[in-house]
């Protein structure tokens, strides 16, 4: 699945959107706070990826971590030429201070 950040949705493999329905707050057993996105799709009926990608046979909904999404963003970024320089770089000057 692939995100659209300026839609706000998940996109399926089938190319069917799963739109934000809500969010909510979620504490770990640990007391950490984390902020879940629900997204859902209605339209899975009949949909040959079906039964690898849901077990309800008329939608499909995910929970997103919001954290999973910024660590998505900034694996994104570190792919890029620009990234891995930069990452290269900063892991230079650890390597120089130790």
């Amino acid at each position: 699945m692939t995100y659209d950040e300026e839609l706000d949705e998940w996109i399926c493999a089938k190319v069917e959107q799963l739109g934000f329905v809500y969010e909510r707050n979620e504490t770990t057993d640990n007391g950490h706070v984390t902020v879940k996105r629900t997204y859902r799709c209605t339209t899975c009926a009949g949909c040959p990826f079906q039964t690898a990608c849901t077990k309800d046979k008329d939608t499909k909904t995910i929970h997103v971590s919001l954290k999973k999404q910024q660590r998505q963003e900034i694996r994104e970024r570190l792919s890029t030429e620009e990234g891995a320089a930069t990452y290269r770089k900063r892991a230079g000057a650890w390597a120089n201070q130790a």
